[in-house]
């Protein structure tokens, strides 16, 4: 449907890795599901704007209650991330921010089909 919506043969999409039942329906349709995933550090500061801004806490909590929760909400992530993996997906590449700039070239050029230059 958002192929004929859109009137194009090709998608691109972001998906959130805790919706990881929305990503594995895409895979398993009949088009060609390619993904890339994208290692990104996340500091303290970006985790807690990220729990304010998903609900999790409010201005109003104090700092004692972040600093209880960061380790549930890295874990979390890593869950999250990690569930991607287990999909066993066909075309499934992967970037890091601090991995090699020609590793991450490479796979992003067999990811998108295009000539690293």
């Amino acid at each position: 449907m958002l192929y004929e919506y859109y009137k194009t043969e090709k998608l691109a999409i972001c998906f959130d890795p805790s919706n990881i039942y929305l990503i594995s329906d895409f895979a398993s349709d009949r088009n060609t599901t390619r993904i890339l995933e994208i290692n990104c550090e996340f500091d303290d500061q970006y985790i807690l704007g990220h729990a304010r801004r998903i609900g999790l806490i409010s201005d109003h909590n104090t700092v004692e209650t972040f600093v209880k929760l960061l380790p549930s909400i890295k874990n979390d992530l890593k869950k999250e991330i990690g569930s991607i993996g287990d999909l066993k997906l066909e075309f499934a590449y992967k970037i890091d921010e601090k991995g090699v700039v020609q590793r991450n070239a490479n796979e992003l050029s067999r990811f998108a089909h295009i000539t690293v230059e």
